[in-house]
């Protein structure tokens, strides 16, 4: 059996103790499970086997500036607020962060440079991409789902830089399999 603790006795591990249940939102029995200093700092709920920060009584419930017009006891409710302005949006703290959101790639001039390099390549030439594969800058890849692309930069030590017929993408390459 587990002794009872009592108010103005000492606080042992394993003893029982009535505190509010943060859990059940009523005070219950409880067993301490950890003390500090001699105060109560963990206790579990015998009814929930909830383990909690120990509560002696139930939390104060949060209450709003007395000075809010729609908080205040008695009072009637207050007129909606008008609409604030709109803000100015946020400018980016990194400069470079700001040059790559205001990048606009010219859609015309990518599909031109993919034309360009589909004709000039055999079709007999293209290589599926394999992510442990090692590639060469200005190679035909066949990717699964962005299709044929061609190398543009190599990225060392395993990422290349592929122009395909919508966008240029970074793929990586050189990994090894399990």
């Amino acid at each position: 059996m587990t002794a009872l603790v009592s108010p103005k006795s000492e606080p042992v591990v394993g003893a029982e103790i009535d505190a509010y249940c943060s859990k059940c939102k009523l005070p219950t029995n409880h067993r301490i499970v950890a003390i500090d200093g001699g105060k109560i700092k963990k206790v579990i709920c015998l009814t929930c086997q909830g383990q909690h920060a120990f509560r002696l009584n139930a939390p104060k419930p949060r209450t709003r500036k007395s000075n809010d017009p729609e908080v205040a006891v008695g009072a009637a409710p207050a007129e909606p607020k008008p609409p604030k302005a709109p803000r100015a949006p946020r400018q980016p703290k990194d400069p470079k962060a700001a040059v790559k959101k205001n990048l606009i790639i010219d859609q015309d001039t990518t599909n031109r440079a993919w034309r360009d390099l589909k004709e000039s390549v055999a079709s007999g030439r293209l290589v599926p991409y394999d992510m442990s594969g090692s590639y060469a800058v200005g190679q035909a890849i066949d990717h699964h789902t962005f299709g044929v692309g061609f190398v543009t930069k190599v990225i060392l030590p395993n990422k290349i830089e592929v122009l395909f017929e919508s966008e240029q993408k970074t793929l990586i390459m050189l990994v090894r399999k399990a």
